[in-house]
């Protein structure tokens, strides 16, 4: 049995103050679809919950000035050479890989 790549992917936006955690369904992993997937489900919830945003290093990131401006949130990138600064958003990917199985279908209703 061949093993189907990419089906799906999910983005997690991370509010940096809040710590509220989103699950965007992405059609495809690039920079585009992070973008509108993201802008998407920051600009459904209320302003006050959603002021800056924690980006992780990586080219799906590459639209993040477009995101800024389409949500106006403050967008902050994790520093890729300092773990321990980076514990929150470790620790929320860790669960979601141990919730979500990589080579699983997903179907996130919006």
């Amino acid at each position: 049995m061949k093993r189907e790549v990419n089906r799906s992917s999910v983005g997690v936006p991370v509010e940096r103050t809040k710590r509220l955690v989103l699950l965007a369904n992405m059609p495809y992993a690039t920079a585009e679809s992070a973008r509108a997937a993201f802008t998407a489900k920051l600009n459904g919830i209320a302003y006050t919950l959603r002021q800056t945003l924690i980006y992780d290093q990586g080219k799906r990131m590459a639209r993040h000035r477009e995101l800024d401006r389409d949500t106006n949130l403050n967008v902050y990138f994790c520093d890729p050479h300092s773990r321990w600064k980076r514990g929150g958003r470790e620790n929320i990917n860790g669960l979601l890989h141990q919730m979500l199985p990589k080579c699983a279908a997903l179907s996130i209703n919006e």
